[in-house]
């Protein structure tokens, strides 16, 4: 009979798993160990995982770690201007601080997610937290842009490794019918970060710099990792690395995503959603500090106070969405994001010099809940389409198709606005409704990526509820 999710998760998650038999009360020779320590460890740890909450509290523990890992991604968007000024370079050169390790995230993801389907993805995940630790004391003590860089880089390894061993775990968690439930509190977590980054960064920012920030994170990622262990014992080049990638995978004799993935409906349309909606939503994500501080003359802390209407969206929505989805299905839900991104990119790019404050929220607002709405649908058509025994390489490949759409998006956006602003003569203007023009055109190409997600969208095969719950994956092996 087959071990239920909770039976096998438990070699994953609880530490007193372990083949030599010790930590289980019993010796390598075969005697028993009669520490009592070990024993009430072992009866508490039984108990636990038989609970029909366990899977919850496991997810809880997931969901703080991440959330220490995500915290300062929004504001150090906003922090842009200021580190800019502190490192005396330019805005293209200082964007790598947010697209490097989004590259480095979508290149190191699909080597860690079959490293977790290989070795474990707990020990996967804590070695993702350790790693966020030490890119967390490097980008606080940074003396140069070019140490910047690379904290910043090293920091996209570890959230891959520790991006793809949670949504692994969680598969491994959920049966098929309730993943969405739980991805949506993921991706709430996802955008709740930066919603709590920016409330309270934006402030520490302007007061006290933003190398304080870092600090503070590392203080979050120590006390998201005791989370973990009480609870476990209870641009560009992104597209040339992408295309030698999926080259590698279809001619390599044993490629990290089995080939018969990418000729499945549900498995490849999804991966181009979150592609394009990441591209689109990621862009405007940089742009929007940009537009309010040198087109409506915002300081840094109304920017940060005024995005809060974007994440705050996504994150309310998103666990909201996972429970629709049951009855709506994916596909729907995955088309009424998308199209909510898209009528966010068009009122962005259509806006004046003297354009409400309330219709730039109501754009924030759209994004936001374009991906709280889309994103648990898109990761539960695609992880209902995979063998149990792929689910980390299922999470390295969604969260490589996201990665690489933000770093093309961030990349891409952003020259196009200096360039159209260089080539205005207004390379040196900071300030001024003369640089809106600078900032449509990138966000009508914004829109027309999310145009694009909302086509893959289409394509996505709906899948009734009661044919999902039924639904066996058959190894493609």
């Amino acid at each position: 009979m087959e071990a239920s999710p909770v039976e096998r998760s438990d070699a994953l998650l609880d530490p007193a798993v372990d083949p030599g038999g010790a930590a289980m009360g019993t010796l390598g020779d075969g005697s028993v160990e009669t520490n009592w320590f070990v024993l009430l460890h072992r009866r508490v740890s039984e108990r636990a995982v038989r609970s029909p909450r366990y899977q919850w509290w496991a997810l809880v523990a997931l969901l703080a770690g991440l959330l220490s890992l995500n915290i300062t991604f929004t504001v150090f968007v906003v922090a842009l201007p200021t580190v800019k000024a502190d490192f005396h370079t330019n805005f293209s050169v200082l964007a790598w601080a947010s697209t490097g390790p989004l590259l480095a995230f979508g290149v190191a993801a699909p080597f860690f997610g079959k490293v977790g389907d290989l070795f474990g993805h707990r020990r996967l995940y804590q070695f993702g937290l350790l790693g966020a630790m030490v890119s967390a004391i490097l980008t606080a003590t940074a003396p140069d842009v070019g140490m910047l860089l690379f904290a910043r880089a090293l920091d996209g390894v570890q959230g891959a490794a520790t991006g793809t061993a949670s949504m692994a775990i969680i598969l491994e968690l959920f049966a098929p019918a309730d993943r969405v439930k739980a991805l949506g509190w993921w991706s709430l977590v996802g955008a709740g970060g930066p919603v709590l980054g920016v409330t309270l960064g934006s402030p520490v920012i302007q007061y006290f710099g933003w190398r304080t920030l870092f600090w503070g994170q590392l203080v979050l990622l120590i006390i998201a990792s005791l989370v973990v262990v009480g609870v476990t014992m209870a641009g560009v080049a992104a597209v040339v690395m992408g295309v030698v990638f999926v080259w590698r995978e279809a001619t390599f004799a044993n490629p990290l995503i089995p080939t018969t993935y990418w000729r499945r409906r549900n498995f490849m349309f999804p991966m181009g959603t979150k592609a394009f909606t990441s591209f689109a939503y990621f862009g405007a994500f940089f742009l929007f500090p940009l537009l309010m501080e040198q087109v409506y003359g915002y300081t840094v802390s109304q920017v940060g106070f005024v995005s809060i209407a974007r994440p705050i969206v996504f994150a309310v929505s998103a666990p909201i969405a996972g429970y629709l989805t049951v009855r709506t299905g994916e596909r729907n839900a995955t088309l009424f994001g998308t199209g909510a991104l898209f009528l966010s990119m068009v009122i962005f790019a259509t806006l004046g010099a003297s354009s409400a404050l309330i219709v730039i929220v109501v754009a924030l607002a759209f994004s936001g809940l374009g991906m709280g709405v889309s994103m648990p649908a898109t990761s539960a058509s695609m992880s209902n389409e995979l063998a149990e025994s792929d689910y980390g390489v299922m999470s390295a490949a969604q969260l490589l198709a996201a990665q690489v759409g933000e770093v093309v998006g961030i990349q891409v956006v952003l020259t196009i606005q200096e360039s159209i602003a260089k080539s205005s003569g207004l390379g040196n203007v900071h300030h001024g409704t003369a640089l809106l023009h600078s900032f449509s055109v990138p966000f009508w190409v914004g829109a027309f990526v999310a145009a694009l997600a909302v086509v893959c969208a289409l394509f996505i095969r709906p899948l009734p509820r009661a044919a999902r719950a039924r639904h066996l994956v058959v190894d493609p092996a």
